[in-house]
């Protein structure tokens, strides 16, 4: 009889790292993933943030926005703002977009290049730069 339950616990524990593998989002796209699998389009429409999270509402879709480190949009003087309705070219991917380029204040901000590399590459923006060296 012991071995019947530690055989239907051992079953709800598999089952259970099934179904939350299924449901999770355990590996979320990233810029760099967006270029890769997307294509370069321009997009317009409005902006809204939820969760620290920005978006962009055309009239097909909402898209998720793929900006690289707050720290570098800020550098740009970007301050983004609810409802704006704002031009984007970058690489979309399902409903993600790995932000390229877009006008804010009738100024070009330019994130990545036209290939998609990221410009705060090797910059003190760079996740690989503020990692501590062993």
């Amino acid at each position: 009889m012991k071995n019947k339950k530690i055989n239907g616990i051992q079953i709800i524990i598999i089952l259970a790292l099934i179904f939350s593998n299924v449901f999770a989002e355990n590996n979320p796209l990233k810029g760099k993933d967006i270029v890769k699998l997307g294509t370069l389009q321009t997009i317009s429409g409005e902006i809204f943030e939820e969760y620290s999270e920005w978006y962009l509402i055309t009239k097909k879709d909402t898209i998720d926005l793929h900006f690289g480190p707050r720290e570098f949009l800020a550098s740009k003087n970007v301050i983004l703002k609810e409802k704006n309705i704002i031009t984007f070219t970058g690489f979309l991917y399902e409903n993600h977009l790995a932000v390229v380029k877009f006008i804010f204040d009738k100024k070009l901000v330019e994130l990545r290049t036209k290939d998609g590399d990221p410009l705060w590459r090797n910059t003190k923006f760079s996740r690989n730069n503020n990692r501590k060296r062993k």
